[in-house]
């Protein structure tokens, strides 16, 4: 409803793990049906795994069936990490 209320274009982020295609695309459908703009879906790998071959095709059958493009595909990231990685990224900017 905020995207919609601001008419701001829709970012997905959907996990890398076993149902992720089915996750993204009933989303974009959804979407979809309440008229809002998808500019696409951020991959994103919540656990240290193995990428199996499975995690490595996610991306882009989830492109295929959504019609939707993959912004990115970010890394698993440890806690420590990624708080130090915001904290880089909030120094850049200028506020």
């Amino acid at each position: 409803d905020l995207v919609r209320d601001l008419n701001l274009p829709l970012v997905i982020v959907v996990s890398n793990r076993l149902g992720v295609i089915n996750h993204a695309v009933l989303t974009v459908e959804c979407a979809r049906q309440r008229g809002l703009e998808i500019l696409g879906i951020v991959i994103n790998h919540t656990q240290s795994a193995e990428i199996t071959p499975a995690l490595q095709d996610n991306p882009q059958i989830v492109a295929q069936v959504a019609k939707v493009p993959i912004l990115a595909i970010l890394p698993y990231m440890a806690e420590g990490d990624l708080v130090q990685r915001a904290a880089d990224l909030l120094e850049r900017i200028d506020l």
